[in-house]
């Protein structure tokens, strides 16, 4: 095991029983009678290993004014923070050692503790049966790696490989945030997320939905050179950083700090400061060793002004052991008039009085619409909005939904919890709604269930956000012309068709009568392309009636592509490009022979009969282009009607090459000005083969010998 771990053994936790209450109550004293005892209890085992392994550091439990080693550094202050919190520690040197890489397993360890289960992982022994070789895990990891198991930090592979001795990597550390704020579920939803990175392509695409949030939520961010670096490992003083993220995000160790607005300050002997919250007020003592931050500046207690927003930790004293202060900030509301993408993202925002303002967001800005969290794209012009601001940029944005209208036609409905419903919106596409559990559902004007609704039912809902408010459904008997795009085989096989309404996809009843061209058919024999009739009944297709659309298009091939469906592009007479699959019973005829696909040559003119959109046959021609070959003759072989000729090099200091140059009853044999035959021609006689060549192969029209000796 690392030191770094045995370190992580080794810490001394302030108990939670210490922090304020609701009120500001003090604890209740056998709660710190408990709390003393377990303090002594866990300052009594790490005396004792470390006499059993000296040299390995031991956790320091009381930072006080901070850590040596971290005076003057960029986290200073988020260092600080975390450790007067807990959720990191440093070592019985006194130092913190912020550049040491943190492994996997202490990344897991300091997640548990910000989002307050350390007590929790304290009481366990045992780690759940899905998380494969748990012998592994050192004594002292077993509860914080049960718990993160139960909270689903630990998950997927980390199941099986979990590596917890290998340094954590910012990717690592993106996925394990993301699990622990339980976001896991819209991380996968958002998998394949473009992001917005330089070296984005090193993130599994799977994976990249957790480092959106993790973005998103501002616990991670991009470095100036643009990229995320996801292999690179994570430091101590980084992950310290990023805890201190998600702690204004996570509500677990909430209950050791105070925020509010500073109403008063005493200074002198027995400084205090005095906080207002939304419930009460509450004066809190300084300690000596009290870190004071403007931003990520320390500064000095009195530079503390009436009315700055405040956030004070606690020590085990109930003093005020590390404060921060913010400029005022402000909330602001309004209806969104405009989005912008950014970078960085911003909004207009229209006020009750009419008047307009544009605001910024910066990173980490927390969006949630309708009370869940949501992504910047999720919101849209017309919502309203309310949002913080601080020195004019958006700290936070909460947005609600206006109840609208929605008609569509339903294409599935499940009763929950959740219950959900999915609608086919015509043109603006598919959605699947939640259903209130206060939804008045109706069909053909009577109350009824989701599970009375049938498919293919045309709806009417009041949506608020993703949420619907009250479903109306009719029966839809129907029939739709359109062209056909799709059919997928399944249970059900469905169509997807095209109207003048927009695209439906629409299932098909056990019994379906199709037909094609004026013939019995099956699904098999439709195409898309096709122009079909559909009948509705009930919501399933009970007939399909398709005519195939033909056309004649003739012009040159530009390629062929050879694949399981083979196609090739044409450049038609008119000066457009289109493409066209081929049909697998489709003919392709040049001069009444029959040909392959693999045959077909780029230059090639055609004429073909198309049906919706594929070739069923294919008239070919091949132009002639002549070439011109010399060389000097090294075999004549007569019975093959192949003549082998060295070809002189087209550049200079090129090397020759041989070609076989075939013959046929047509071909002209010339020698000082007579016909000869074939078997006339000798080896070392110098040639001029002039021909065509098609797939490789040299057909000579008239070879004339220019020389009996070698130039």
């Amino acid at each position: 095991m690392s030191a770094a771990g045995w370190g992580e053994w080794l810490m001394c936790r302030r108990g939670k029983a210490g922090g304020p209450r609701s009120g500001g109550r003090p604890a209740a004293a056998g709660t710190q009678r408990w709390f003393q005892a377990t303090v002594a209890l866990v300052l009594a085992a790490a005396v004792v290993v470390g006499t059993l392994l000296p040299g390995v550091a031991a956790a320091q439990s009381q930072p006080g004014g901070g850590f040596p080693d971290t005076q003057g550094h960029w986290a200073e202050k988020h260092i600080l923070q975390m450790a007067l919190k807990g959720a990191v520690k440093g070592y019985n040197d006194g130092t913190f050692q912020p550049g040491r890489a943190v492994s996997r397993l202490e990344a897991v360890v300091m997640l548990v503790r910000i989002v307050g289960l350390e007590q929790q992982a304290r009481s366990r022994t045992s780690i759940p049966a899905s998380f494969s070789n748990p012998d592994f895990v050192p004594d002292w990891a077993r509860g914080y790696v049960a718990v993160a198991v139960e909270q689903g930090i630990i998950a997927g592979p980390d199941l099986t490989a979990f590596r917890g001795a290998d340094p954590a990597t910012r990717l690592e550390c993106a996925v394990f945030f993301v699990r622990s704020l339980g976001l896991t579920d819209q991380a996968a939803a958002r998998a394949g997320t473009a992001l917005d990175f330089t070296d984005a392509a090193l993130v599994p695409s799977a994976l990249a939905g957790y480092v959106a949030l993790a973005v998103d939520e501002g616990i991670i961010l991009g470095n100036p050179d643009g990229t995320f670096r996801p292999g690179s490992a994570v430091t101590r003083a980084e992950m310290a950083t990023m805890l201190a993220r998600l702690d204004e995000i996570a509500t677990g160790l909430d209950f050791l700090e105070v925020k509010g607005t500073l109403t008063a300050l005493q200074a002198g002997l027995s400084p205090s400061v005095t906080v207002r919250r939304a419930q009460d007020t509450v004066v809190i003592p300084v300690a000596p060793t009290c870190r004071v931050y403007a931003e990520n500046l320390r500064v000095a207690l009195g530079s503390l002004a009436v009315g700055d927003d405040v956030t004070v930790i606690l020590d085990d004293l109930q003093r005020a052991a590390f404060i921060e202060t913010q400029p005022p900030s402000e909330t602001v509301t309004g209806t969104i008039q405009a989005l912008t993408p950014g970078p960085p993202p911003g909004l207009t925002l229209t006020r009750a009085d009419g008047t307009r303002s544009s605001y910024s967001l910066g990173p980490g800005v927390r969006i949630h619409l309708d009370g869940k969290w949501a992504p910047f794209s999720g919101l849209k012009a017309g919502l309203r909005c309310s949002v913080v601001l601080r020195l004019g940029r958006v700290l936070s944005l909460d947005a609600e939904s206006q109840v609208e209208q929605v008609e569509g036609v339903l294409v599935a409905a499940m009763a929950g919890p959740p219950s959900l419903i999915t609608v086919n919106r015509g043109t603006a596409g598919t959605k699947t709604y939640t259903v209130s559990p206060q939804a008045a559902i109706t069909r053909a004007g009577k109350s009824a269930t989701l599970a009375q609704l049938q498919p293919g039912d045309g709806l009417v809902l009041q949506v608020k956000g993703d949420q619907a408010l009250s479903i109306a459904a009719q029966s839809l008997d129907r029939e739709i012309k359109g062209v056909l795009e799709a059919v997928t085989f399944g249970a059900p096989c469905t169509i997807k068709v095209k109207s003048a309404a927009g695209t439906e996809t629409l299932p098909l009843a056990s019994r379906c009568e199709i037909e094609r061209d004026g013939k019995a058919a099956t699904l098999l024999n439709l195409r898309p392309g096709d122009e079909v009739e559909v009948t509705l009944r009930r919501g399933e297709v009970t007939a399909i009636d398709a005519e195939p659309v033909e056309e004649d298009v003739a012009g040159t091939l530009v390629s062929i592509h050879i694949a399981q469906v083979p196609s090739v592009t044409i450049l038609t007479e008119d000066g457009e490009e289109r493409t066209f699959a081929i049909s697998p019973d489709a003919t392709i005829r040049r001069n009444r022979q029959r040909l392959d696909v693999r045959e077909l040559e780029p230059g090639a003119t055609v004429e073909a009969e198309v049906q919706s959109g594929e070739i069923v046959k294919m008239d070919v021609q091949f132009l002639a282009v002549l070439q011109d070959l010399k060389g000097t003759i090294k075999h004549v072989v007569e019975k093959a009607d192949v003549l082998v000729v060295e070809v002189d090099p087209v550049t200079p200091g090129g090397s020759a090459q041989e070609r076989e140059i075939h013959v046929d009853a047509d071909t002209l044999i010339i020698r000082s000005g007579e016909l000869i035959e074939l078997g006339d021609l000798e080896e070392d006689e110098r040639v001029i083969c002039i021909g065509t060549s098609r797939l490789g192969v040299f057909l000579a029209q008239v070879i004339v010998v220019i020389s009996t000796t070698v130039d």
